[in-house]
């Protein structure tokens, strides 16, 4: 099974039907879609996508020092994807390690590490999408971006127009344009 090429399947999913899937997504304070619906809706795309090909995906697994977000078991391999919101260069770091924490207990040599983010470029794709070999454990973590499509300066022009009440009515409805 091709991971990243299976992801990039999703993104385009993802932007296509963005209305639809995040018309109704919660929130946080920073008006950023909580990680949660990230991790919902790729759990469910992976389901539909894998069990008709004799796949099968399990969320969540309690792996002794934490949860790897998804399981993707597809003949006979084992595929771990931890699932983030990308915010910082010290956030992603910090995922990298935590990733390459949970693959080595699980005695996986690779982890993928699904970052979505409102948008990004080709330059910070180049940056960022960038394999990690952890240097203890030696655990290769393949960070993989997902961009919803989203315009941010749209979203911060709500906010200084609007304030912050109004700005979240509006940037709910602005995640149903294109």
């Amino acid at each position: 099974m091709n991971v990243p090429n299976l992801l990039k399947l999703y993104e385009s999913y993802l932007q296509k039907h963005r209305s639809q899937a995040l018309k109704d997504a919660p929130l946080r304070a920073d008006l950023h879609i909580h990680e949660a619906t990230f991790h919902f809706h790729l759990y469910k795309y992976l389901v539909e996508f894998m069990q008709p090909k004799g796949g099968n995906v399990v969320p969540e697994l309690p792996i002794g020092n934490g949860q790897i977000d998804l399981l993707v078991h597809h003949a006979g391999h084992v595929y771990g994807i931890e699932v983030k919101s990308f915010s910082d260069a010290y956030e992603y770091k910090k995922a990298l390690e935590q990733t390459a924490r949970y693959a080595n207990s699980m005695g996986w040599p690779l982890a993928w590490l699904v970052f979505f983010t409102e948008q990004i470029d080709e330059q910070n794709r180049a940056k960022y999408q960038v394999s990690y070999q952890d240097p203890q454990t030696g655990v290769v973590v393949e960070p993989i971006f997902i961009a919803l499509g989203l315009r941010v300066e749209r979203k911060a022009q709500a906010v200084q127009e609007f304030g912050v009440p109004v700005a979240l009515a509006r940037l709910r409805r602005m995640l149903c344009e294109r």
